[in-house]
């Protein structure tokens, strides 16, 4: 499977959920894929903004996808993608 990008606003819906992560402690760290995944849980919407070309994060968009929760947890995916003009 290729590497899909999410480009949806994830500020967006942490702004709009803001107080439920003002609960959050700054030791509270935790691997980037299990915090998108454990947002699946906690919202209706989950976005993830793409810096384009950025290697890094294609790298951690295939990784995610790779995770078994994935599969079992995400219903619907939705990618924007577009070219210039």
């Amino acid at each position: 499977m290729s590497a899909v990008v999410f480009s949806l606003m994830l500020e967006t819906i942490l702004v709009a959920q803001g107080t439920r992560n003002a609960d959050l402690k700054s030791t509270d760290l935790i691997p980037a894929g299990e915090g998108v995944l454990n947002a699946f849980q906690q919202f209706p919407l989950v976005g993830i903004e793409d810096w384009h070309g950025l290697a890094q994060e294609e790298d951690f968009y295939v990784q995610l996808l790779k995770n078994p929760r994935f599969s079992k947890e995400v219903g619907n995916v939705v990618v924007e993608f577009g070219g210039a003009a």
